[in-house]
């Protein structure tokens, strides 16, 4: 009964030494930690093989924190609050501290204190197993989560350097750069606001810039110019010129002459044109309506009398004449 009694001691010790050792065990002899694989459900570490049944804890793999981003030290002690590790620590001493207080198996001890020893030793180790288990759980949700803060913290801090970096990019550029008028700063270069093109050393008007490529009467837009109503492209297309209105007049020695007026028009100044139908070349622009064409070709002939019929026939035609005209 007393080798019983000292094969339980014996057992429950090396519980005891794997429950210790259980933390500092490797991947070794199945090619070392996969850190970017991350941890197992329980903590442990994923070997680069696939093995998941590492001793190893995933949290306490040096190799594998090297590139991981902390939580700061009051952030992780508000992690150990919330998930009440620190209670599970102190449960954990206080159970080991129990089990170091059993005495030694000694040859001198009797059967029943060798049996009271082995429970005692058993009953604590299952306990200290036990927590142990809930401990690293623990461990592995709050390194979680101090991780999760710790990058969360970093990409902001590298987002904020980055902007400042920019703004400082931008500030110079500002200060050597200079845009003129109705244009936008952008990477160091300038650009014509919308509704603007460029020309010469500046922006102007999709108008502004067609006119000064047609002359005044032209006007335009993102794609095209075009000549202002009444106006149109001459025959080399480089100017916008007054249309002329073409009227096919009898001329007498190939020039344009003056149309009789009413009589009643006589002695008014009228705006005519003469202009000679071959050349092109204006003769008058102003000039004074003659009585009649009789007179206009030969003023020394005397005017023939008219009879009352002929006299009421012209008054008659001169009042269709003054309305059509």
């Amino acid at each position: 009964m007393k080798k019983i009694l000292i094969a339980l001691t014996i057992i429950a010790s090396f519980a005891i030494f794997q429950t210790a050792s259980a933390i500092s065990g490797t991947c070794s002899y199945h090619g070392g930690i996969n850190c970017n694989a991350g941890s197992d459900w329980d903590g442990s570490a994923v070997c680069n093989d696939g093995w998941r049944d590492s001793s190893e804890q995933y949290f306490s793999a040096q190799g594998c924190m090297d590139a991981k981003h902390y939580c700061t030290q009051e952030e992780y002690a508000n992690l150990e609050l919330k998930t009440g590790i620190a209670q599970q620590k102190r449960e954990l001493d206080d159970l080991t501290a129990q089990l170091n207080q059993v005495p030694k198996i000694t040859s001198e001890q009797t059967s029943a204190e060798l049996r009271q020893n082995a429970i005692k030793s058993l009953g604590l180790s299952a306990d200290i197993q036990a927590i142990q288990g809930n401990i690293r759980l623990t461990e592995n949700q709050l390194m979680r989560e101090c991780f999760v803060l710790g990058d969360t913290r970093f990409y902001r801090e590298q987002k904020e350097f980055l902007d400042s970096l920019q703004k400082q990019r931008q500030d110079i550029s500002n200060t050597v750069v200079s845009c003129p008028a109705n244009a936008t700063l952008n990477s160091g270069s300038c650009y014509c606001n919308e509704g603007y093109t460029a020309s010469g050393q500046g922006c102007v008007t999709y108008t502004q810039n067609c006119q000064s490529k047609y002359g005044q009467n032209s006007y335009g837009d993102k794609s095209s110019c075009s000549c202002s109503v009444g106006y149109e492209f001459n025959s080399t297309q480089n100017i916008c010129t007054k249309t002329e209105s073409k009227f096919n007049i009898p001329a007498k020695d190939k020039q344009e002459i003056e149309m009789a007026a009413p009589k009643e028009a006589e002695g008014k100044q009228v705006k005519t044109v003469i202009k000679n139908i071959e050349t092109g070349e204006i003769i008058s622009n102003n000039s004074i309506i003659a009585p009649s064409v009789g007179e206009a070709n030969n003023k020394s002939e005397p005017p023939k009398k008219q009879s009352f019929i002929s006299k009421a026939f012209g008054l008659i035609k001169n009042f269709i004449f003054n309305i059509f005209k």
